[in-house]
């Protein structure tokens, strides 16, 4: 007897990236020591003290794409990656709403 098929398909990380993209330009929070692993390239401050990942705009959606993705969806920092990314797991229900999230119109997107 074969193993049921899963309901979703799970992209790959690699092959998807859905979470290193968003409407929100301060997607990722930098907290505690991550404000002294992130390369300074990577980050940017904002009008309350704190800081979060640089996001760039993404033509392609209209929406942003964190600064630190690269070729093939690879984070360029990945040994360097802020808490909240570590913290990010592939199949969690934040990874599912990511990808959902993705898939919508730009206007209909709430990550």
């Amino acid at each position: 007897m074969s193993e049921p098929e899963p309901k979703t398909h799970l992209p790959e990380c690699l092959d998807c990236g859905a979470c290193c993209h968003s409407i929100n330009p301060r997607l990722v929070e930098l907290l505690g020591a991550d404000a002294h692993t992130v390369p300074e390239e990577f980050a940017e401050g904002d009008s309350s003290g704190g800081a979060h990942m640089r996001m760039l705009k993404d033509p392609a959606c209209g929406g942003f794409v964190c600064s630190a993705l690269g070729e093939k969806n690879a984070c360029r920092i990945y040994e360097r990656r802020p808490f909240l990314c570590r913290e990010f797991e592939r199949g969690s229900a934040e990874c599912l709403a990511a990808i959902a999230d993705r898939r919508k119109p730009l206007d209909q997107r709430r990550h």
